[in-house]
């Protein structure tokens, strides 16, 4: 997919934003409500980020220093995938794939 939407963005002209593909062009993490990325305020004035996928350690570490509360069942489902260590080894096993290619394409470390 990387490779794809790089084409479209270099030979096209065309950005498309990615989560996992377009950290690069925002200098890291889209989502993690820091410089070059976002986060979201809900109409009551809850807020998200989106860290949560590729960083699920770093993220429940967040939670808990914040006492941040799921703000749905999907949240607290989450939650319990990073305590039953399901995302952290979901992160271990992609990042195994992944680090390569970053490696190789952005970091040009062989």
């Amino acid at each position: 997919m990387y490779k794809t939407i790089w084409k479209k963005v270099r030979e096209d002209k065309i950005f498309i934003a990615d989560f996992w593909n377009s950290g690069t062009a925002s200098d890291g993490c889209m989502a993690a409500a820091r410089g070059g990325g976002y986060f979201y305020i809900m109409w009551d004035g809850t807020i998200t980020s989106c860290i949560i996928r590729d960083n699920s350690k770093l993220f429940y570490k967040i939670v808990e220093e914040t006492g941040a509360i799921p703000v749905d069942e999907g949240a607290k489902t989450y939650l319990s995938f990073i305590e039953k260590e399901q995302m952290p080894d979901y992160n271990r096993r992609y990042n195994e794939l992944s680090d390569p290619i970053w490696n190789k394409e952005y970091l040009k470390k062989t």
